[in-house]
């Protein structure tokens, strides 16, 4: 049985070679541009697919056995500290499907996120991982139904993904992504309740820092809350 990353294959080597040459002539015509845009959004579209078919609503498609990873098996030890069993790839990833040009993709992602994601689970989880990925994925989206400039396509987007006028799904997306973000980011709080107000690595999203949880963490993971937080803070006030 064929995986689910085999079929891209041939686009992969295509990719190296327009980039080997590319890199030849440090020039890069319309037409290489164009073909790696395009083999850019296929590679997206097969990534996208594959994960709903085989994977959803789990956080992650496992490529080579084409099956979702389970949040609450823990195969990999901390490796799965990430896992939250809060849809985290359609999270992450909503506001690649909107730059790539897939706003159907990215309609149906925003009416599932805001109708169907909740952070009331007790589970531990990354707070650098939930912090990067699901809470500046629920922001980053958010910005984008929320930009003027960005209006007809995410009304473009919103037309075929709710029986509701355009303009009323995008502010029932707004509203929706901004309650979650709020909600998670409240969830990860309890994190920085330390003696230097460096967050601890995990927090369970129910019950905050558990007894016995180790306080040592990365300085790229005590860091890079600093993006996400800010513009959380701006979007409660």
């Amino acid at each position: 049985r064929r995986s689910c990353s085999s079929t891209m294959r041939p686009v992969l080597a295509a990719l190296a070679v327009v980039a080997a040459v590319a890199s030849e002539d440090d020039v890069m015509s319309y037409a290489q541009r164009v073909f790696l845009r395009d083999a850019v959004g296929e590679m997206h579209t097969h990534a996208y697919h594959s994960y709903m078919t085989h994977a959803y609503p789990h956080d992650e498609l496992m490529p080579l056995s084409c099956k979702g990873r389970r949040w609450d098996k823990r195969e990999r030890g901390t490796l799965d500290d990430s896992l939250g069993g809060y849809l985290m790839t359609l999270v992450d990833g909503a506001d690649t499907m909107l730059v790539v040009g897939d706003a159907e993709a990215f309609g149906r992602t925003l009416d599932i996120v805001t109708s169907k994601l909740s952070f009331d689970r007790d589970v531990a989880v990354s707070t650098f991982e939930a912090c990067i990925r699901v809470l500046g994925g629920l922001l980053s989206a958010h910005y984008l139904v929320t930009e003027r400039r960005l209006r007809p396509v995410v009304h473009r987007a919103a037309a075929n993904a709710s029986d509701a006028s355009p303009g009323e799904t995008r502010l029932l997306w707004a509203r929706g992504l901004a309650r979650l973000a709020t909600d998670l980011g409240e969830r990860l709080l309890p994190a920085f309740d330390t003696p230097t107000g460096i967050p601890a690595h995990r927090v369970n999203l129910r019950r905050g820092v558990l007894k016995g949880e180790t306080r040592e963490t990365c300085s790229a993971a005590a860091g890079t809350m600093l993006l996400e937080f800010a513009r959380l803070s701006r979007l409660t006030g």
